[in-house]
């Protein structure tokens, strides 16, 4: 797959420089610029599957779902979660950066000792240029934050989600040598973004169904609202006969 959209860039790229000497500049343009929206697509939504598989849902006979936490480690906010977490008897994968990591490397085992997994989220977040990144800096990315998680005891992780979800031409390629698995998700709230937990908790609750994949984000500050997000999140999922569980390998669905 990386390869093939190597030779696809390269040859957009030929195509439209012939097309410039050739002076059909009408041509150049649409040839250079038309992909570029259905590209787009492809790096920034969760469902889109042209550059390779990703995992947005898993199987279960059950009413359950599978919470994800993103951005931590933070002293502000972990162990909050995990005291809403261990109130409620949920469990959840925290995607860890590992920055956040190496300044707190305490936060690792707390969230590991209340039975919770962790997931590689990349070592600086690096959301403004991950989409354009090369195989090289996509793999450090992955590599430095695989290695600041063991050295904090975490172990190695199979788990991996990058800085807002965001694809990249060589992504795929570089997971799969190192036997990683893409989890996105198919219920988010924007609560990065937004600031209302009402809006954030209907827009996940919309697409709530057995096996959906929950997006929340750690803040280290928040509004008085917004700490209520998890707890109202969590107890809307009890009255609606839901358990937030982590699933087993087997039951993720590697979707291409």
């Amino acid at each position: 797959m990386y390869y093939a959209w190597v030779v696809f860039f390269h040859s957009i790229n030929l195509a439209t420089l012939i097309l410039l000497l050739t002076q059909h500049y009408g041509w150049a343009l649409a040839i250079f610029f038309l992909p570029a929206p259905w590209y787009m697509i492809q790096i920034m939504k969760a469902s889109a599957r042209a550059l390779g598989p990703a995992i947005t849902r898993f199987a279960t006979q059950r009413r359950e779902v599978w919470l994800t936490i993103d951005d931590g480690p933070d002293p502000a906010s972990t162990p909050k979660i995990l005291a809403q977490l261990e109130a409620r008897g949920a469990h959840a994968t925290f995607f860890l950066i590992g920055n956040k990591v190496q300044r707190h490397p305490e936060l690792v085992a707390e969230i590991l000792r209340h039975g919770h997994t962790i997931g590689n989220h990349t070592q600086s977040h690096p959301c403004s240029w991950f989409w354009i990144a090369s195989a090289k800096k996509t793999a450090e990315e992955i590599d430095t934050c695989a290695q600041t998680l063991r050295a904090a005891g975490a172990g190695n992780t199979p788990l991996f989600r990058p800085p807002v979800g965001l694809k990249n031409h060589a992504l795929h390629q570089q997971l799969a040598q190192r036997s990683l698995d893409l989890v996105l998700w198919s219920a988010r709230g924007f609560d990065a973004v937004t600031h209302n937990p009402a809006k954030v908790l209907a827009r996940i609750t919309a697409d709530l169904q057995p096996g959906a994949i929950i997006l929340i984000h750690e803040k280290s500050s928040v509004t008085a609202g917004e700490k209520e997000l998890l707890p109202a999140l969590l107890d809307h999922l009890a009255r609606e006969d839901y358990r937030s569980v982590i699933p087993p390998a087997e039951a993720l669905l590697r979707e291409i």
